[in-house]
């Protein structure tokens, strides 16, 4: 069966909300958006939801995020959504957990996933973050 995962990206006026992983192994030490598994019988608003507060201790609703991209292949389906917050997030709000420090970036750091710069500007500088787009059998 094919894992499901979401990815959210999150930007604020001071810059981008994003995790410092330590595991899985393959990310550790590299910066990425946050999320995580899709749970049996979850939206994935629902999921990235979940994931956001599990991994930054930040409460957001489902309709805080736009999911504009779905990117598959035939082993797992990653789900991309997009928040734009209006307001700075209070570094002493975010509480990081075992998967990493969670912070904000004002610039993308030399350590962040080959895919998250591309990815923050389709989410945020180009008509896909209005539209849902899904890619199929690339990866």
């Amino acid at each position: 069966m094919k894992k499901s995962y979401v990815l959210g990206l999150c930007r604020t006026p001071s810059g981008y909300l994003m995790i410092e992983k330590i595991k899985p192994d393959w990310q550790k030490g590299r910066v990425n958006g946050l999320g995580g598994s899709i749970e049996k019988n979850e939206y994935i608003s629902e999921a990235m939801v979940r994931e956001f507060f599990e991994e930054s201790g930040i409460l957001t609703r489902e309709e805080d995020w736009n999911h504009f991209l779905t990117v598959e292949n035939d082993k797992f389906e990653l789900n991309i959504l997009r928040m734009d917050c209006l307001y700075d997030i209070n570094s002493e709000d975010i509480v990081s957990s075992g998967e990493g420090e969670v912070r904000i970036y004002s610039e993308m750091p030399h350590n962040v996933m080959d895919n998250i710069p591309i990815l923050t500007r389709l989410a945020f500088e180009s008509p896909f973050g209005e539209d849902k787009v899904r890619i199929s059998g690339l990866l």
